[in-house]
């Protein structure tokens, strides 16, 4: 076919609806002259490297992919936290902070505690886990996440057998702060460091004694938790100072105060009723160790002289099972790092400064494993990934989520924050659409809808891309209420290719991704937006004899369009130094396959085909010199903070223009500069992989500088 006919035919959007062999349909946006037409002053600007704002971009919400990730924990696992307290690994969000391990000592034998950022939250479905029975409790995690053994190497969990040893960070339990364990730990406050004293009223003819309360202490968390707890149980304290003596001399203090007579004494027998709750228990020793109680030099000891509270306190010990060792002057605790842990995870003290002295600390425990065996899930997992590659769950030391090692480039998410900032930049840059994908799958990104959302209310057209398998309501009702399109990677027809192409194992992501597909599209039918859902539907070997079942599939969920084009693999880094792929044999059945999947057409379902951007053997096709219409539509930004000038080139540092994180503005200092046009011209299209918007660097070239369609005549 002559250039220029192939410029006309590109610029109409031809549609081949006849026989069409190995030549089909070219109907992927089928108005590209209307576009150009619209969009011509950024085609001139392209032509003569003068940039104007891109009327698209991509924002990458995250480079994870909830498919690959195999170092995972389900659903009710406890993750030692900053407090040290155990949390539920379902309740963790980015930015917390846990506790997770340090480097390795002088000897290579132990690691030490530290505090740790969670970088990272993100879930998928599991068909199986690993339950590891020991002496202390059970974990549960998927096949191949490493478990810290007791010789100080990683294990596969599937790899542990009866009798190993794995080592034992902490006590493991989950003990919430009910109102009962607050109620014991103000009375434990109030023993130690408060004082309820009777005082004359000299204001009346027959002066009564008034009861009072006052706790004046230096560390300002327990005088915040103390008022609000108090507070909580309808007992206002009112804040003040005291001068009073101490080691160093007379000194002032902060201190709340209850001097209303009836409601001290009342407040003072509510205290010091325990109403047969262990929590309460719990609580008081808590606040007793808050007042009276020191950590240091792995040491952990209550002090105190006064016989009744020593009593209380060898009761409270006792009741809850601690080991202890009563000494003149109190009591000390022992039983190393895990019995320490286990008190501040059970009794819950407040003082950060005590419980900080954990920090450093080595474990030199283990524990025996009884039992392992394999249990059926097909449920959620969750990972989290930390700053320090490590955490505590369950009392024993686990590893990250591999995704970071399974995808290549920097694993990242954007912060809700940056997501908002980055939809009002585009506002005000002039940003007409948003493509919302990544090289991952966006929806592992918790925030996703906010970028929906805002996007629509700053007028910016919103497109999602997503595997739809973690669709919930709130994701369908945002995307559907807000999107132009949404594209649904999909890339099969039948359950058994779908697994074989994403590469997974749990047989029931395909049948929930269709589910969810059917949601979406009954959502946008009953809102009457103009939203069009494709199933989209990537050629390859392993799929190629099923187009015509996936479109009849794709028709059956009500999508309003099947789109399809082939893999690329040449010039990939996944495909380097591989065998390319074969279509050879295929192509005849392909062509029968389409001609097949057109005939579903009606006025609700169309198929478009990506075929005009490939060879007749499917590989890359470049009909262009240059890289020239990159700055209209293919810049990204990118999860991992990064501005990149090309889609098709994310995670490759020469294709950076700037950091976008932490401010989008940044951007503006290097658009259209002399180092975005040297970085544009140096790009060599021979060396990309298949070039999503080939046929604009087709128009800018062929109508814009060679002027081969007399551009100027209408």
């Amino acid at each position: 076919m002559p250039k220029i006919l192939m410029v006309i035919n590109l610029l109409k959007g031809v549609r081949v609806h006849k026989r069409i062999s190995r030549e089909w349909s070219n109907q992927w946006n089928p108005f590209n002259s209307a576009k150009v037409l619209l969009w011509r002053e950024h085609f001139e600007g392209c032509a003569e490297l003068k940039l104007l704002p891109p009327v698209t971009v991509g924002i990458d919400l995250s480079n994870r992919c909830n498919f690959n990730c195999i170092w995972c924990l389900p659903k009710g696992t406890l993750v030692l936290t900053e407090n040290w307290e155990y949390e539920f690994i379902e309740n963790l969000k980015t930015g917390d902070v846990i506790i997770g391990f340090g480097n390795r000592d002088a000897k290579n034998k132990h690691t030490s505690l530290i505090k740790t950022k969670i970088k990272n939250v993100m879930f998928h479905n599991a068909p199986l886990l690993i339950e590891i029975m020991t002496e202390e409790g059970i974990i549960r995690t998927t096949p191949k996440h490493k478990i810290w053994d007791s010789r100080g190497r990683w294990k596969l969990s599937k790899n542990f057998r009866k009798n190993d040893y794995i080592t034992s960070f902490g006590y493991s339990n989950y003990q919430d702060r009910n109102n009962a364990h607050k109620k014991g730990w103000l009375c434990g406050i109030s023993d130690g460091d408060g004082c309820f004293w009777n005082a004359k009223d000299k204001r009346h003819k027959n002066p009564k004694n008034r009861c009072q309360f006052r706790l004046a202490v230096n560390d300002v968390e327990i005088l915040e938790n103390f008022q609000r707890w108090a507070k909580a149980a309808n007992y206002e304290l009112y804040k003040g100072n005291r001068v009073g003596d101490g080691y160093g001399g007379k000194r002032k203090m902060e201190a709340i105060f209850l001097t209303k007579s009836k409601i001290a004494s009342k407040f003072r027998k509510w205290l010091h009723r325990d109403d047969g709750d262990v929590n309460y228990f719990y609580g008081w020793l808590g606040g007793i160790f808050d007042a009276e109680g020191s950590f240091s030099n792995n040491i952990l000891r209550i002090s105190q002289q006064n016989k009744l509270i020593r009593n209380k306190i060898k009761y409270c010990l006792s009741l809850c099972g601690f080991q202890f060792v009563e000494e003149k002057r109190g009591f000390r605790l022992f039983g190393g790092q895990k019995e320490f842990i286990k008190f501040f995870n059970l009794c819950k003290p407040v003082v950060s400064r005590k419980k900080d002295k954990l920090l450093n600390s080595k474990a030199r425990t283990k524990v025996k494993v009884i039992d392992v065996k394999k249990v059926n899930y097909n449920s959620v997992v969750y990972d989290i990934e930390t700053t320090c590659h490590n955490f505590i769950a369950n009392g024993v030391k686990v590893h990250n989520c591999n995704a970071f090692e399974i995808m290549q480039g920097s694993q990242a998410m954007l912060s809700k924050d940056h997501i908002l900032r980055l939809a009002d930049f585009c506002a005000e840059w002039g940003v007409k659409s948003v493509c919302a994908g990544g090289g991952g799958e966006p929806l592992t990104n918790p925030f996703a809808k906010d970028l929906y959302y805002r996007l629509k209310k700053n007028g910016i057209g919103c497109a999602p891309v997503t595997n739809g398998s973690l669709l919930n309501d709130e994701i369908i009702e945002a995307m559907a209420s807000t999107s132009r399109w949404i594209g649904i990677s999909m890339d099969a027809g039948c359950n058994s290719t779908y697994m074989k192409v994403k590469g997974i194992s749990n047989p029931k992501i395909f049948d929930i991704t269709c589910n969810n597909i059917a949601k979406l599209t009954k959502r946008v039918r009953e809102l009457g937006t103009e939203c069009d859902v494709g199933y989209k539907f990537l050629l390859h070997p392993l799929n190629a004899l099923e187009i015509f079942e996936a479109a009849k599939l794709a028709k059956f969920l009500d999508v309003h369009d099947f789109q399809l084009r082939p893999v690329g693999w040449d010039n990939v880094l996944k495909t380097k130094n591989k065998t390319d792929i074969d279509f050879d044999n295929l192509f005849d059945e392909i062509s029968s396959q389409i001609e097949d999947a057109m005939s579903l057409e009606d006025e609700t379902f169309s198929v478009y085909g990506v075929r005009h951007k490939f060879q007749f053997n499917f590989q890359r096709k470049v009909e262009f010199k240059h890289c020239w219409a990159s700055p209209i539509s293919a810049s990204v930004f990118g999860a991992d903070g990064d501005y990149t000038i090309c889609l098709d080139m994310r995670g490759k540092k020469d294709f950076v223009l700037c950091r976008h994180y932490p401010n989008p503005y940044e951007v503006l200092k290097h658009w259209n500069s002399p180092q975005h046009i040297k970085m544009i011209q140096a790009i060599d299209p021979a060396k990309c992989p298949r070039c999503t918007i080939g046929p604009y660097h087709e128009v800018v070239e062929q109508v814009f500088i060679k002027d081969r369609m007399c551009r100027d005549f209408l």
